[in-house]
């Protein structure tokens, strides 16, 4: 490949394990990928925060409270139908392509590709014409139109998932991000004519529908182009027997994690606040959740360059993945503790001048979400280093326990609390889940975790919130957000320094960011790093 990530053994024989020098030669190599890699992800980030920016302040402007809650409903039941579809195959795919590209067996790869993507293609026209027909007979007359085109946007979604992981196994993840540029902007267009010829939510779906079709199409042109460069054929024989048993036992427990994705990651709660609550509070609800998610853009951008990463390092130094991780969820804490600490500081100011004063009810939610998506952030390096590692079974039982705590706690706060007890329902749920995989971690399978630098990060992002709440509470909204942001970062700055929460591998890691910045941009971020960690 092109990128240099992957190496073809002359023999044509599988790789061996890499030797412990190897390895420590390979460590300057894995560092530089995920760079790379977290350069093009939070590319896309950045463009994709720009854009939902915008889509989403006119559509919610544009619709109202009630009408956006009828959307976010029909999206979210299209989003969960895809989830069902897949049967766990994207995730499957991403696992044993990322392991056998690692070891060099291009053969089986490409052949486990083509016979995952031929599944996929069927089971997604299944799963649309079901979707189609759970529309007629449960949704009312006026949402039928609107409603089938979401679901219709569940197929080139399901059929998009299998070359992406399989360009993602390659660690360039660059072609999938200039898919997804490309999608960004189709959307972009979209809402523009849609709010300037007056469509409404029909276009604002159809919009959605278009750009998930650029995507798909794209990602399987960019997919064939950089599988014919590997070497190996499809083969029409049957896929290895052991290859077959672990990949079928990894996606028969994968599809039953699909069960707390639903509840624990794609807005189950919108179900409860249907049947508890009106319409408005899920508006409110999922307002919260997408500015939550813009601000883990920047943290799921370094964890998903990094699990990437793990996925192939598995196949390639297994003894090199633990102490990866451990840096992984670090670095994840790193980032994504101040951005949502700081975001749940100014919710307030920030939702009256974007969405005006008919949202000013999300504010609360927003702030508990904010400040509990840090158990989420956490769990995102989490994630792929326990499938690498073929653990499962934990993921499962612990997920359960998770989904126990968040339908108790759905039952008992949203009848009251509408947006904000489903906010504290979720969060609640995913800080003893994040809880119960690092500590798993730690004791099963070694990983370095740095539970007290992670503990004084938490300190200091607290006391940021505290000071930045502070000033907003005696500002109006535009001033509390340009005296609020400078005073956050320069208290969280202060405090890291002297704390010393940050070492000398943290100034390292964070130096290597810097050949990714633009030449303006590198001397005041040396500048910054020189200031955190000041050196010996």
């Amino acid at each position: 490949m092109s990128n240099g990530a992957v190496t073809v053994d002359p023999s044509g024989e599988t790789p061996s394990a890499a030797s412990p020098a190897e390895a420590e030669a390979r460590q300057p190599q894995v560092g530089v990928t995920i760079a790379r890699n977290s350069f093009w992800l939070l590319l896309d980030s950045v463009v994709g925060f720009a854009s939902a920016f915008y889509c989403s302040i006119a559509v919610a402007r544009g619709l109202g409270p009630d009408r956006m809650g009828d959307y976010n409903y029909i999206m979210w039941f299209a989003n969960v139908l895809r989830l069902v579809t897949e049967l766990a195959i994207p995730a499957t795919l991403r696992k044993f392509a990322a392991e056998l590209m690692g070891q060099g067996d291009y053969g089986k790869l490409k052949t486990l590709v083509s016979r995952v993507l031929r599944l996929q293609v069927g089971l997604g026209t299944l799963g649309v014409g079901v979707g189609l027909g759970l529309v007629f007979l449960f949704s009312g007359r006026g949402r039928w139109l609107f409603a089938c085109v979401a679901v219709m946007s569940v197929l080139p979604a399901l059929i998009r998932s299998i070359p992406a992981g399989a360009i993602q196994a390659t660690e360039n993840l660059r072609p999938n991000v200039v898919s997804s540029l490309a999608a960004i902007v189709v959307n972009v267009v979209g809402i523009t004519l849609s709010i300037i010829l007056h469509w409404g939510l029909l276009g604002v779906i159809i919009s959605f529908l278009a750009c998930r079709t650029v995507e798909c199409v794209l990602s399987l042109i960019f997919f064939r182009l950089m599988y014919a460069r590997l070497p190996g054929k499809v083969s029409a024989e049957p896929i290895d027997p052991e290859l077959r048993r672990r990949v079928i036992r990894f996606a028969r427990n994968q599809a039953v994690l699909i069960v707390s994705q639903i509840v624990l990651w794609d807005r189950m709660e919108v179900f409860f606040i249907k049947l508890f609550s009106v319409s408005r509070e899920i508006s409110f609800f999922s307002l919260g959740i997408t500015l939550t998610q813009y601000t883990l853009m920047l943290p799921a951008v370094m964890a998903g360059s990094a699990g990437a990463t793990i996925m192939v390092q598995q196949g390639r130094a297994p003894a090199e993945v633990a102490k990866l991780a451990g840096t992984a969820v670090w670095f994840t804490m790193l980032v994504a503790a101040p951005c949502l600490f700081g975001m749940a500081a100014v919710s307030g100011p920030l939702v009256k001048i974007m969405y005006g004063s008919k949202y000013v009810a999300a504010i609360p939610a927003l702030s508990a979400l904010s400040i509990f998506a840090l158990s989420q952030a956490l769990q995102y390096p989490i994630g792929p280093f326990l499938l690498a590692k073929e653990e499962q079974g934990f993921i499962i039982k612990w997920s359960t326990v998770m989904m126990a705590v968040d339908f108790a706690l759905c039952l008992l706060l949203i009848p009251r609390h509408g947006a904000l007890g489903a906010a504290c329902a979720k969060g609640a749920a995913h800080l003893v889940g994040v809880t119960g995989f690092l500590v798993f971690m730690q004791r099963r399978l070694q990983v370095p975790v740095p539970v007290w630098r992670m503990v004084k990060m938490l300190i200091i992002c607290s006391v940021m919130a505290l000071s930045v709440y502070s000033v907003q509470r005696v500002l109006p909204p535009l001033g509390a957000l340009l005296a609020g942001i400078p005073l956050g970062v320069a208290v969280f700055a202060f405090l890291t320094r002297w704390s010393g929460c940050l070492d000398e591998a943290d100034r390292d890691r964070l130096n290597r960011v810097d050949r990714l910045l633009p030449a303006r941009v590198r001397p005041p971020f040396r500048a910054l790093v020189q200031f955190l960690v000041p050196a010996a």
